[in-house]
Order: structure tokens, then C-alpha cells, then sequence
């Protein structure tokens, strides 16, 4: 039977080495309620399977409502996900809070309705008043197909009426453009004008065009805009699809300069028929690539069914913290030196270090789609065997029989061999999971899925949405039961609000401002594997927020096996200053850090709490560890009077003794 995150090594491991890093570099070991947190795994309704595979879970809270989530956020600052719900009428949300003890989905009383005939088009969650609460920002189009923008202030259970923006003709980026750690947007306005909303605190924005010093070309839709560091300096930089002259999709890559604002610095070209475009970083080197599917022509996908992986090359991490040359590698402390050189590969062909994975790979099946019920062709991604290379999720139908349903495959990232990449091929690739993937497979008219760790145990499980011919929609969660002998880390950056001694309002805010979705952090890590080799990690955090990017506010990390603390971690912001990071060091694996840059101006001042998954296990040893020490105690004891006893009883007869030779 598979623990909820610990095998019994990984136990003692936690034991004997989480002492030692929660004492230097600012790092805490806490809790909101060590009391509850601790009693919570014991007693809950988690699922427990005893093989090594994916399951259905027959009630994770959705069964019997209409509709689809759309995004997720910690609303209510507990420290675990909660969902954003969008009905099948598409003008009713409602959050859903997990609840940790019956391990589902619960609907709260946080309800937004429209009115009849006004469609929700996105959702996007975050402190955009920055009060350390999770607000909600709405896009959609009203009755007569004017779109609008509605800011809804949050209140960790419920939520004020909204603030009316100016109006955004496309779904919108959430980023931080100015460097002031206050959530911005990018979209279009009426004109198709790029158009940058700027949060002027309180939930007040003022719009200006986005300046460019050279022709800026339509903004593709759908669009694949990110708020992501490209260059390794973890400031997270724009990288925005637009239609080139022939009408094939481009990408621009603008760099982040702090106070100079963003240098535009090249474009990349993509094959027609490119959907949606994931960043992660698929070979474990530190730096982010991309996993993009190609679909043509659009709808049958009859020429073209492929799937890109395209590298970023940049320098590596030094192999040891004693010898480095910067130029030519990353000293181990200084992991977000910039990379000025870092390049992408070819992302329209083959150039002996993309992977282009063929059509024949996929059996005859075709990458799904439908623009017109809003469902683009996206890949999620995730670590579902946590050996630190991120799997992805792809839904596909079968263009030659219309009434095959459409279902999610989960596919593995594996390392390239001749017979999957070619002779001399080096590098990563996907091949498809068939070995206990049942569970996913036969789940019909499922259009795309994501990644989620349901309850907060460390683990990737699969949310899947569908919907059925009729219109209606469904939510099927899978549950990841893959028995793995490995580590993962977790990690949640804040946006700067103040958690603890406050110098206004609550001094100790309670509950802390978890939940505040703050796009664009940027996670830098080192550890070493069994063999002692070096690894370089990055994350992302929250970097898209249109068209079902469907991100969690956190970033999950696979480690594989290692028998060592996170040598360095580092936490980025888009903060205009000289330094906009903090690090520390001797972080533990199967944990989850929240980065706290608080003072903002201060780096050296950020803190990190660090929280270790309380699994049932830990309460069985507990048990184990007061019946050992009673039954010790209790021999002990009885020897201790059976000693005793004997000694009285001698003391006696030494007195008797005595008392006869006196007479």
C-alpha cells in the first residue's frame, strides 16, 4: 500500500536531517495549527489503493454540477487549493474549498451570478487589491457581445460587489509589469491596440498602449502570451504570439530591464497550425523549454499532427561549489546570473537538437480542439513519477471515426534512445504511458486535463474535465497511486504583502496572506542525486492565465532520488532594483516552502517557511513510539521495585544479623 507522501526510509531521513536548515538562513519550520494540521491525515477520507496505477475517484465534489473549473487559488488562505468553478450556463461561478477532512471539494457560499445571457470567458484569480486576499478578476462578454472586465474584491469567504475596468478584447495575461509586485494585465482594447492595465493599488488601473520602438504586429488569438525568465536572471520576462505577415504565428521574446522597461529581442517562427505553447523545464538543466503540439489543418490535423519539444540552451550550473569559471557555467550561489547568450531551438524543424514527435507516434489519433466551445489545443504538464522530468497530458480523438470520444493520454518524459529519436540523438522525448493508465484512458469526451496534488500530499493527480455531446460538462478526478522511491519539493511565492508584524493593520495577520496568486515568481534550485552528480531546477510560477492554462498557484517539483538537503534555493520577483532575489540554503525534499519577500526592498530580509506533509504514518509512529516507551518503562519499573524489594528484604536480615551477635 502506497504512503500519502513518505516511505519509511524517507521517515528517518526527515527525522534525522530537519533539525540542522530550519536554523539558518531565515528559514522556519511552521504551521497555521499544528494541532489540526496533525490530526487532519489520520482521520481523513483520503483514498488508498494497494497497486501501482492511476483510479477513478468515484466523489472528489464535483458530481452532479453542470460546468467546468476554470482556474484555482487558495481563496481562504488554509494552505490548500481551491477550485474556481464556472457553470454550463457560463454566467454563474462558484469556489469551491477543499476540505482536507472529507477530501473533496466543497461549494462555499462565494457566489458570483450574472445575469441570464452573459458569458464568463476567463478567470483570473489574484491580489490584485494587494491586502493579502484573494481577489477575482472576471472577463467576458455581456448580452449584446460587448465584452467586459469586472474586478471582485476578496474576503477570504466572501466577496465585495465588483469594480467595472476598461474592457479587454482577449483574454489577458496577469503580470507585474512595472516591477511594484502589483498584479497588471496585458490584452487588446477595440482597436486591437496592445494595451497594458496598470494596478495603481486598490483595485484601481489605468490603461496605456505598450511602447515599442519597433512595428508591433496583431496579437495572435488564441494567444500564448507568458510572463516567464527566459534569459535565467529569475525576472520573469514577456513573451507574446503575434501573426506575422503571412499570417503564421511568431513569437516575441522581450526582455525584462527592470527601470529600462522591456528590450524586444528577437522572434521566434512557429509551424502553421501551433496551439497552445507550455513552458517547463522538460530536461532537468535549469532553464525553460518548450512543448508545443501542431495541428494541420486545423480540425483534422490530416498533414500535420506533431509535437515540438524545443530547448533553451543556457550555461549550467558549476559541477562544484569550489571550482567555477562564470563564464562558462553557473556558480552553485549564483544561480540567477543572466545568460545573455541563452538561445532557443529550432522551433519550426528539426535541427538535430529539437525532438519532433511524428504523427505515427499517436496511433492515427489527432490533437483535440474546438475554438468554438473555447477548448484549445494545450499541453499541461507535470511530474507524475517525481524523477524530475515534467510528463505531459494530451487529448486526442480519432479523426476517422466521429463516434470514437475523445480522451486524455498521459506521456511520459524519457531520455532520447536511437529507436525514439534517432542514432547519435541526444536529449528527452515523450513516449506514452500504457501501464496502468486505464483510469484516464476510458474516461469518454474528456477535452483536456491538468495536474493537481488533491489534498496536499505530494502527489501529481489528474483533474479531468469533460464534455458530453449533449452540452453538459463534467469533473472526473484521478487519482496518482504510482508507487515511486523518490522525493518531491514544492514551492509558493508571495507578493510581498506582510505576514507577521505588521507596522498597519492586523500586527499578526490571521489567517497569513497564502492565497495571493502572485504570476511571474521564479524558483531556482540545486540538489545532488545518488551518484552525487549536480542538478539544476526552475519553476514558473503562475505564468500564463488565459485560454484553460489551468496553473496552480504553486510549483511542483520532482527531485528522483537523493539523499541530500536542496543545496540552494533561490526566489525571484520583477522588482525594479539591483537585486530582486533572496536564497537560502539546506532546504529539506518532500516539503513545501512559501518564499515571503518581505520587505520587498530588502532581500536579505525575505523569509522562508518550510512545511512538512503530516501523513498518517507519522501517527502510527507516534502510536509505535508511546507503546514502545510504556512497555519499557513499565520493565523497567518492575525491576526497579523487584530491586527493591530485594534490598529491603536483605537490609532486614543484615539488621536481624547484627542484632544477634550484639546479644
Amino acid at each position: 500500500m502506497k504512503s500519502s507522501s513518505i516511505s519509511s526510509f524517507n521517515l528517518i531521513y526527515i527525522v534525522l536531517l530537519v533539525i540542522l536548515p530550519l536554523t539558518i538562513n531565515n528559514v522556519s519550520p511552521v504551521s497555521a495549527n499544528f494541532f489540526d494540521d496533525f490530526w487532519k491525515p489520520v482521520f481523513t477520507k483520503a483514498p488508498k489503493f494497494s497497486s501501482s496505477q492511476l483510479y477513478q475517484l468515484p466523489s472528489i465534489g464535483y458530481q452532479g454540477y453542470d460546468g467546468k473549473v476554470m482556474a484555482f487559488g487558495d481563496f481562504n488562505a488554509d494552505k490548500y487549493l481551491d477550485a474556481f468553478f464556472v457553470y454550463s450556463n457560463k454566467s454563474t461561478l462558484q469556489v469551491f474549498f477543499w476540505n482536507m477532512r472529507e477530501w473533496r471539494y466543497d461549494p462555499s457560499d462565494v457566489i458570483i451570478s450574472m445575469a441570464q445571457n452573459v458569458t464568463i470567458t476567463n478567470v483570473i484569480p489574484g491580489d490584485f487589491t494587494y491586502d493579502g486576499s484573494l481577489d477575482i478578476m472576471l472577463q467576458g462578454l455581456l448580452a449584446d457581445g460587448t465584452p467586459f472586465l469586472y474586478l471582485y474584491n476578496g474576503h477570504l469567504t466572501t466577496v465585495s460587489s465588483y469594480v467595472s475596468l476598461p474592457p479587454a478584447y482577449d483574454q489577458a495575461l496577469a503580470l507585474d509589469v512595472n516591477g511594484d509586485l502589483r498584479i497588471d494585465l496585458l490584452s487588446v482594447d477595440d482597436n486591437g491596440t496592445r494595451t497594458l492595465w496598470i494596478n495603481q493599488e486598490q483595485g484601481h488601473f489605468i490603461t496605456v498602449a505598450q511602447s515599442s520602438e519597433i512595428p508591433l504586429r496583431p496579437m495572435a488569438s488564441p494567444h500564448s502570451n507568458s510572463f516567464v525568465d527566459l534569459n535565467g536572471d529569475c525576472v520573469a520576462d514577456m513573451f507574446i504570439t503575434s501573426l506575422a505577415a503571412d499570417g503564421t504565428l511568431q513569437g516575441e521574446i522581450w526582455l525584462n530591464q527592470k527601470s529600462n522597461g522591456y528590450i524586444f529581442t528577437t522572434t521566434l517562427k512557429f509551424p502553421p497550425g501551433t496551439g497552445q505553447i507550455t513552458f517547463a523545464d522538460f530536461d532537468g538543466d535549469g532553464d525553460l523549454d518548450m512543448v508545443y503540439p501542431v495541428c494541420y489543418p486545423a480540425g483534422t490535423c490530416s498533414e500535420v499532427n506533431e509535437l515540438y519539444l524545443v530547448y533553451n540552451s543556457q550555461k549550467p550550473v558549476c559541477p562544484s561549489s569550489l571550482f567555477s569559471n562564470p563564464a562558462k557555467c553557473r556558480p552553485q550561489n549564483q544561480l540567477c546570473m543572466v545568460d545573455p547568450n541563452f538561445q532557443f531551438s529550432n522551433t519550426t524543424g528539426p535541427d538535430g537538437v529539437t525532438q519532433i514527435i511524428p504523427m505515427s507516434a499517436f496511433g492515427g489519433y489527432a490533437f483535440y480542439s474546438n475554438l468554438e466551445q473555447s477548448i484549445p489545443n494545450i499541453i499541461h504538464y507535470g511530474d507524475y513519477n517525481i524523477d524530475g522530468y515534467p510528463d505531459i497530458l494530451i487529448s486526442l480523438y480519432n479523426p476517422k471515426n466521429s463516434s470514437e470520444p475523445n480522451h486524455v493520454e498521459l506521456w511520459q518524459n524519457v531520455g532520447c534512445t536511437a529507436q525514439l529519436c534517432g542514432k547519435g540523438v541526444t536529449g528527452r522525448t515523450f513516449t506514452k504511458v500504457t501501464s496502468g493508465t486505464d483510469a484516464l484512458t476510458s474516461i469518454p469526451y474528456a477535452y483536456t486535463a491538468a495536474f493537481v496534488d488533491f489534498g496536499e500530499i505530494g502527489n501529481a493527480d489528474i483533474m479531468v474535465l469533460i464534455r458530453y455531446p449533449n452540452g453538459t460538462e463534467a469533473t472526473q478526478a484521478v487519482f496518482n497511486n504510482y508507487y515511486n522511491d523518490a522525493f518531491f519539493f514544492k514551492t509558493l511565492g508571495l507578493n510581498g504583502v506582510c505576514t507577521s508584524v505588521c507596522p498597519t493593520g492586523h500586527k499578526f495577520p490571521d489567517p497569513k496572506p497564502y492565497g495571493v496568486n502572485f504570476p511571474g515568481g521564479t524558483f531556482k534550485f540545486i540538489f545532488s542525486d545518488m551518484s552525487g552528480t549536480t542538478h539544476m531546477q526552475i519553476g514558473a510560477q503562475l505564468y500564463q492565465s488565459a485560454y484553460m492554462s489551468l496553473q496552480t498557484p504553486y510549483n511542483f517539483f520532482g527531485l528522483g532520488r537523493t539523499s541530500n538537503y536542496i543545496d540552494y534555493l533561490f526566489y525571484g520577483v520583477t522588482l525594479n532594483q539591483t537585486v530582486s532575489y533572496n536564497s537560502w540554503i539546506g532546504t529539506i525534499p518532500n516539503s513545501q516552502i512559501v518564499a515571503i519577500p518581505y520587505k520587498p526592498s530588502t532581500p536579505t530580509s525575505w523569509t522562508l517557511e518550510l512545511f512538512i506533509n503530516p501523513s498518517g504514518i507519522f501517527f502510527w509512529v507516534m502510536i509505535a513510539f508511546f507503546v514502545v516507551i510504556i512497555f519499557f518503562s513499565s520493565v523497567a519499573f518492575a525491576l526497579y521495585k523487584r530491586e527493591k524489594a530485594q534490598d529491603e528484604k536483605l537490609k532486614q536480615e543484615q539488621a536481624h544479623l547484627f542484632s544477634f551477635n550484639a546479644l
